[in-house]
């Protein structure tokens, strides 16, 4: 009875498993403060978001939709100066752009791919989890916008979005 209990809670999600660190990681997607709760997005002076968590390191999201770039920052306190200059050991998840050439029907076609990789920060090891759930909403997000703008891909293959583990 235990081990049928055991395998059916690993197959939640951790997005289903965590609701309230979701809707604050949404929260910072948006770039909207959300002050309640134990989860809390907070905006700098200088118009940056920040994740707070008590007793964990600080996130710094860096977005441009535009051009599906995300990078998201561990920090051990807020800085006031745009982190962008961070080292990749402060990497906890941030994307990628490849493209391949594919054949189709003997006609050379080209895809973009998408990569959401989260990986795990050696300053932040229990951050892990926070930065699978991010890729995956980021890799959500990244979808949606590529299947609003479908029909620009006319000469391509329809675009991948694929979220990976690094190590």
């Amino acid at each position: 009875m235990e081990q049928t209990l055991h395998k059916n809670t690993t197959n939640i999600s951790l997005i289903d498993k965590f609701p309230s660190l979701t809707l604050s990681l949404v929260a910072l997607l948006n770039q909207q403060p959300k002050t309640w709760g134990y989860f809390q997005v907070k905006k700098t002076e200088d118009g940056l978001f920040w994740l707070c968590c008590p007793n964990l390191p600080y996130l710094r999201l860096y977005r441009n939709e535009a051009n599906h770039i995300y990078r998201a920052t561990v920090h051990s306190y807020i800085t006031e100066k745009n982190p962008s200059n961070a080292g990749d050991d402060n990497r906890l998840v941030f994307t990628r752009k490849k493209q391949k050439i594919v054949y189709q029907q003997r006609q050379e076609k080209k895809q973009r791919i998408h990569e959401v990789v989260y990986k795990n920060a050696p300053i932040a090891a229990e951050m892990y989890p926070i930065g699978q759930i991010l890729a995956r909403l980021i890799g959500d997000r990244i979808k949606t916008d590529l299947q609003k703008t479908a029909a620009a891909f006319v000469d391509e293959v329809a675009p991948q979005v694929i979220v990976l583990a690094e190590k």
